[in-house]
């Protein structure tokens, strides 16, 4: 036999190469879905009960793109730290076409022709910001482009003769690494500053229709009493019947109140521990040992 013809020595090349096939077994079953009940069970026990030391106040705004105040009436300390968040409702930004529209080259500080921005489409050119005070022109590139930047969350909040909020250390440090930097010369050629940690933070896409992101740092504890936050109203979100509300709160290991994700936990959890019930008992159910 030459070797053109010898059968080969290589399993492989004949397809004799054994193979393994997993067939999950009820004990198997119980095992995982029993694990995953326990897990989330625990964890959202956890965050429940680290949630009741949050304290929290939430007031809803809308001035009419003017200057406006909110009236906090605190009625107990709130410990350190303290983080004035704005919160939208009814805003999607996890909508496909939104998350898509942004250039991450551009945002990195790389000046890049309308060309090379499709990424950003619909807003591509400067006359797709519609915005009447931009010394570009408009057919110049949109920097930065996208329909995240452009709609850019630009209400300004500060407490009437109240504690300073500090507006720094707000991001992500990940997102302050390199991710966002403006171009050369970008007062020229930016309508924005990218490197604004309140853009940096706006840039982040939220998971949900209603979402909170933080605005800005308390130093120390903030006493009972009444507060006024004037807000300078830059967006209005009436014509979808969008909801802001400036949010006063505390934290803790966990960040702050997270009730959807503790409810998801355990949802989670309780429909499998019903998987787990189910597969321990459905053989007795149908007459089999």
């Amino acid at each position: 036999m030459n070797s053109t013809t010898r059968k080969p020595k290589e399993g492989w090349q004949q397809q004799n190469c054994g193979n393994y096939m997993f067939i999950p077994t009820r004990g198997f079953a119980i095992c995982l879905y029993t694990f995953i009940a326990v897990t989330n069970l625990v964890i959202g026990g956890i965050l429940w009960l680290y949630s009741k030391d949050i304290i929290e106040y939430k007031e809803q705004y809308s001035c009419g793109l003017k200057t406006c105040k909110v009236n906090f009436d605190i009625t107990t300390d709130i410990p350190e730290p303290v983080y004035l968040y704005y919160e939208i409702e009814n805003y999607y930004q996890n909508h496909r076409i939104y998350v898509k529209s942004r250039s991450s080259q551009q945002l990195a500080g790389t000046v890049l022709s309308t060309s090379k921005l499709t990424s950003c489409d619909p807003i591509i050119k400067a006359k797709d910001l519609d915005m009447s005070n931009l010394e570009i022109k408009d057919n110049d590139p949109a920097n930065p482009c996208g329909l995240i930047a452009k709609s850019y969350f630009q209400d300004t909040f500060k407490f009437v003769d109240g504690p300073k909020i500090k507006e720094n250390d707000i991001a992500w440090p990940s997102d302050l690494k390199g991710k966002y930097k403006n171009a050369e010369n970008w007062e020229k050629i930016q309508w924005t500053d990218v490197e604004d940690e309140h853009f940096i933070v706006w840039m982040r896409i939220a998971a949900t229709s209603e979402f909170r992101k933080l605005w800005g740092k308390i130093d120390g504890k903030l006493e009972k009493g009444k507060y006024v936050v004037e807000v300078d109203e830059k967006m209005d979100y009436s014509d979808f019947d969008g909801k802001k509300y400036v949010v006063i709160s505390n934290a803790n290991a966990f960040g702050g109140k997270n009730i959807i994700l503790t409810y998801a936990l355990f949802i989670s959890g309780g429909l499998a521990s019903i998987w787990t019930l189910i597969f321990i008992f459905y053989p007795y159910v149908l007459g089999r040992k």
